[in-house]
C-alpha cells in the first residue's frame, strides 16, 4: 500500500463578501491523482501559482479537499477522528523558519509539539535529543533562535517536526529564504533523513538543482499534476517544461548546448560529475578515433 494517496483531489478557494456570501471561486487542484511510496524523496516542481503549496497543504490536513480524497497511511484526511495522528504522522516545514520557531532557546522549541501530545517529560527530553542528533544542533541546543543563522533556524524547525516522530517530512520552499550556504545545510539534512532514516521526503520547490536530487518528480501546472518520473526523465523533456515556464538544472543546459554543437552526451547528465564523466568519455572516443 501506498504511504500517501490522492485520488481525483479537487480544491476551491472562495472569496466572500463582507456578508460571508461566496462571489468568487478559484479552482487550485483539479484532479490530483497520484501515489507515494514509504521512504522516496519526492520533488513537486512549479512555478508560482501551479498548485505545489495546495497540494502540499492537504497532505498533512492543513487543508481538505473539495473533491476527492487524500489518503495517509490509509487514512482519510476528511475524517475528524484522523486529523491529529495525520499531522504527527506528516510533518511540515514551511519557508520562513521565523513563523514556526517560537521557544525562547532552542530546546524549548524543539520539545513543543511532543509536549502539546502530554508525552511524559522524560519521553519529551530523550525526543528532543535524538531530533537534534539528527539535524546536527546538539551545540546550539540552548542557544536564542535569534542568534541562529537562516539554515541553523531551519534545521531547528526539521528537528521540531521530528520530536514528532513522523514517517513523511514535506519542506515546502524550505531554502527560498536562505543564502546558498543554508540551502546547502537544508537539502543535506533532508537527503540524510531520508536515506539513515527512511523518512519520507518531499521537497516543494521552484528550482530545478534541488529537485534534481530527488528520487521522482512531479511538475504541477494550473492546478494539474502535468509530469511525473525520474529527474533524468523529466528533465530530458526540457520543451514541454519551458512552455509551462519551468527550466532544467543549470548542468543539463550546459549539456543540450554541446549537443547541439556536436558533441555526444548520451544520457542526460543531472551532476556535475555526470557532465565530467560523459566529456571523458567523448573524448576518450574522439582521441581512440
Amino acid at each position: 500500500m501506498s504511504l500517501i494517496e490522492t485520488k481525483g483531489v479537487q480544491h476551491r478557494y472562495a472569496r466572500r463578501d463582507e456578508e460571508g456570501n461566496i462571489i468568487q471561486t478559484t479552482m487550485a487542484l483539479q484532479k490530483i491523482t497520484c501515489e507515494i511510496r514509504a521512504g522516496e524523496f519526492i520533488a513537486i516542481l512549479g512555478h508560482n501559482g501551479s498548485g505545489k503549496s495546495t497540494l502540499a497543504k492537504h497532505l498533512n490536513a492543513l487543508l481538505l479537499p473539495s473533491e476527492g480524497a487524500v489518503l495517509i497511511d490509509g487514512m482519510d484526511t476528511r475524517d475528524d477522528e484522523n486529523l491529529w495522528h495525520i499531522r504527527q504522522l506528516a510533518g511540515m516545514v514551511f519557508q520562513n523558519p521565523d513563523n514556526q520557531i517560537i521557544g525562547q532557546i532552542v530546546e524549548e522549541d524543539v520539545g513543543f509539539g511532543p509536549e502539546n501530545l502530554g508525552v511524559p517529560t522524560g519521553e519529551i527530553l530523550s525526543r528532543v535529543d535524538e531530533a537534534l542528533a539528527k539535524v546536527d544542533m546538539q551545540s546550539r541546543r540552548y542557544s536564542s533562535p535569534s542568534k541562529l543563522s537562516g539554515g541553523q533556524k531551519q534545521r531547528v524547525s526539521i528537528a521540531g517536526v521530528l520530536a514528532m516522530k513522523p514517517k513523511i517530512l514535506i519542506l515546502d520552499e524550505p531554502t527560498a529564504m536562505l543564502d546558498p550556504a543554508g540551502r546547502a545545510e537544508v537539502l543535506a539534512t533532508a537527503h540524510e533523513l531520508n536515506r539513515r532514516d527512511g523518512i519520507t521526503v518531499l521537497l516543494i520547490t521552484h528550482d530545478m538543482d534541488e529537485a534534481a536530487g530527488a528520487d521522482r518528480i512531479l511538475v504541477m501546472d494550473r492546478g494539474h499534476l502535468v509530469m511525473s518520473g525520474t529527474p533524468r526523465e523529466i528533465f530530458a523533456r526540457s520543451e514541454e517544461l519551458t512552455a509551462i515556464g519551468l527550466t532544467i538544472p543549470t548542468v543539463t543546459q550546459i549539456a543540450e548546448i554541446l549537443r547541439a554543437h556536436g558533441i555526444t552526451i548520451v544520457k542526460t547528465p543531472l551532476t556535475r560529475q555526470e557532465l565530467t564523466e560523459a566529456l571523458t568519455a567523448y573524448a576518450f572516443a574522439l582521441h581512440n578515433n
